[in-house]
């Protein structure tokens, strides 16, 4: 049942791609259509090899508390599956891999939600006192 989902699955991507590669190079022509794989994957390459600062700046955002673990580890995994994607020929894995470093870089820049920040309410009606022993 597994292998023919992605037997599918491999066959569904295969026509895809062929689609919009075939219609960006009847739009750009072939020298476009090999521009664009060969830049998108010097991107690529450049993501990877700066990878671990991408990572070293996750978690400094991680550590001031802008962003909680789960994110960090989904925008890691985003930017990290782009890289890969935009080394990979073909025109729309190319845009599938730029909408995750994208969305990964973009995941790092959010704030964490209320509910998952809940640990520390600042209340400026409580007074801290302390109370002397007699």
């Amino acid at each position: 049942m597994f292998k023919s989902l992605s037997i599918i699955a491999v066959l569904i991507y295969l026509l895809i791609e062929t689609f919009v590669s075939v219609a960006f190079a009847d739009q750009v022509g072939f020298f476009g259509l090999f521009m664009e794989i060969l830049v998108s994957f010097i991107i690529g390459i450049a993501l990877l090899v700066n990878f671990g600062g991408l990572m070293g700046h996750s978690f400094q955002v991680l550590r001031s508390g802008r962003i909680t673990t789960k994110d960090v580890a989904t925008a890691t995994m985003l930017q990290f599956l782009g890289a890969i994607f935009l080394l990979l020929p073909g025109v729309f894995l190319d845009i599938i891999g730029l909408i995750f470093v994208i969305l990964g870089l973009f995941k790092v820049g959010t704030k964490p939600s209320e509910s998952q920040n809940s640990h520390y309410v600042h209340d400026d009606d409580i007074i801290d006192v302390e109370v002397a022993p007699k």
